[in-house]
């Protein structure tokens, strides 16, 4: 399995929407029927358009409202908090100190973010349901995790710059999203990851090379406050009151 996910985008590196949803594909391997044809249906639709070179983002909103409106009745805990201002304060402060806000590019940014949410689903489900579960949890898991999956998008634009660009943000938001999603679940981890790739269209500016350096020390900081926090606090952990609750009734 580890190995047809990194087969991928080599195999796809033109068609990078399909090679994307490659992850998906092999996370619902284990799941129900009905989640395994909808995911091999909708990566035959995205590899069918890619190739007749048919703009398919009409396919993936329409399939990112019914995977929302799946995500939001299992969700556990929606959209955590401290994480997306987090996300939307460090990530939106360096893009604004780079340039400026633009306020009719907030309507694309908003656009992107849901037509975007079918393919970050099917990464987020694989590292966080299936790569997470090898790895365990943690500081350094969490790292491991990023890094391979920054390694894995390299073969999209084989440069030495963006390689390492890639792999370092990559990086930064496997721990931002890792240090939640044990007490926030897997939709908050497909809403974070939709959320800091659509942010930068809704500025005029681009990260430096030193940005991608302070947004991963930043990430850095704050997953080990939220992982000493939980730590120092596990009676208030989501999950143990949830159980506690159950055993109660």
């Amino acid at each position: 399995m580890i190995v047809l996910y990194f087969l991928a985008p080599i195999l796809f590196y033109k068609m990078q929407n399909a090679a994307l949803l490659v992850p998906g594909l092999l996370w619902s391997r284990e799941k129900p029927h009905r989640i395994k044809i909808a995911a091999l249906a909708f990566f035959l639709i995205i590899l069918a358009l890619s190739l007749l070179e048919i703009n398919g983002a009409p396919a993936a909103l329409a399939a990112s409202l019914l995977l929302l409106a799946y995500g939001l009745f299992y969700m556990k805990r929606p959209f955590y908090l401290p994480a997306i201002l987090f996300l939307l304060l460090f990530q939106g402060g360096l893009l604004a100190f780079r340039g400026t806000f633009d306020p009719a590019a907030l309507a694309t940014a908003l656009s992107y973010t849901f037509t975007n949410l079918i393919f970050v689903a099917s990464e987020e489900a694989f590292l966080r349901e299936v790569l997470r579960k090898k790895l365990g949890s943690g500081f350094f898991p969490a790292l491991l995790l990023g890094l391979l999956w920054g390694l894995w998008h390299v073969p999209f634009h084989p440069t030495a710059d963006y390689g390492t660009i890639q792999i370092l943000h990559a990086a930064a938001l496997s721990l931002l999203i890792d240090s939640v999603y044990d007490v926030s679940g897997l939709p908050t981890a497909i809403f974070l990851h939709s959320v800091h790739n659509a942010l930068p269209l809704a500025f005029r500016a681009a990260f430096s090379p030193a940005d991608h350096l302070l947004f991963f020390f930043g990430c850095c900081a704050f997953s080990f406050f939220v992982t000493k926090v939980t730590a120092a606090k596990p009676e208030r952990s989501y999950y143990r009151r949830k159980e506690k609750d159950e055993e109660d009734t």
